[in-house]
């Protein structure tokens, strides 16, 4: 193909590839080709309609007739009286819409605190509910301990009686 002509969708359609012993998966080069289609067609309409857009903003700028500027009159005093009105209407706004975020923020941050102690006091009782009943455990483990040992002493005591017997 010339370096000149520009490659179109239809020849990437239909440009076929030479096999080679250990060339590219077929398929792969077959998916690639399609995308590269796809989005061509895709950037061809979008420049058609660019270029249809164009078109008519250049229309319509030449329809346009520039008018005149008109020289922006001297400002008022009601004029100047509106505007300060207006500021400080939006500083009052300004004033208020952040006083309401600081209060929002503020309680946003009370009810976490307070969820976070609620939390913790659970976590506390639960801690204090898991020692106990460890330490219950510890106890009836060594009381556990005793009780076999004294009823194995007995029994030595009984073999030892025995064994004096025979």
């Amino acid at each position: 193909m010339n370096m000149e002509q520009r490659i179109t969708i239809s020849d990437i359609e239909k440009k076929e590839f030479s096999r080679e012993k250990d060339g590219y998966a077929r398929r792969e080069v077959d998916c690639f080709l399609d995308a590269i289609c796809d989005e061509m067609a895709l950037m061809l309409d979008e420049m058609a309609n660019l270029s249809n857009q164009l078109a008519a903003a250049q229309q319509q700028a030449r329809q346009q007739v520039v008018a005149p500027v008109a020289k922006p009159a001297a400002p008022t005093a009601a004029a100047d009286a509106e505007f300060r009105e207006i500021l400080e209407m939006a500083y009052r706004v300004k004033s208020e819409t952040i006083t309401a975020a600081q209060k929002q923020a503020e309680d946003i941050i009370a009810n976490a605190q307070t969820e976070a102690r609620a939390k913790l006091g659970n976590l506390e009782d639960e801690k204090n509910t898991l020692t106990a009943q460890v330490d219950e455990l510890k106890l009836t483990a060594m009381d556990f301990r005793e009780k076999l040992s004294a009823m194995l002493e007995q029994h030595q005591a009984v073999l030892d009686k025995t064994s004096e017997l025979f």
